[in-house]
């Protein structure tokens, strides 16, 4: 994966990428994150597809939830 890509995915940061890592446990500088170069280390290509799939699942989730209270409100206005 290229460094760049993952950068822009996280809103066009190294510090960006830098709190994606933080917020899944590894601690890592945006200076860490400027010195890779151009492909990502093979071990964090590894932790950043955990990151994303823990991602997707909290999306989903989210979007379970909002699903949810949409019904709710209709059963509510409908005056069920």
């Amino acid at each position: 994966m290229k460094t760049s890509e993952a950068i822009k995915y996280f809103g066009n940061t190294n510090a960006g990428l830098a709190r994606a890592f933080a917020a899944h446990g590894e601690h890592l500088s945006q200076q860490a994150v400027g010195k890779w170069g151009e492909n990502l280390p093979p071990l964090r290509v590894y932790q950043l597809k955990e990151i994303l799939a823990v991602r997707e699942l909290e999306i989903k989730e989210r979007e379970d939830d909002i699903k949810k209270a949409r019904k709710t409100l209709d059963n509510i206005i409908a005056g069920k």
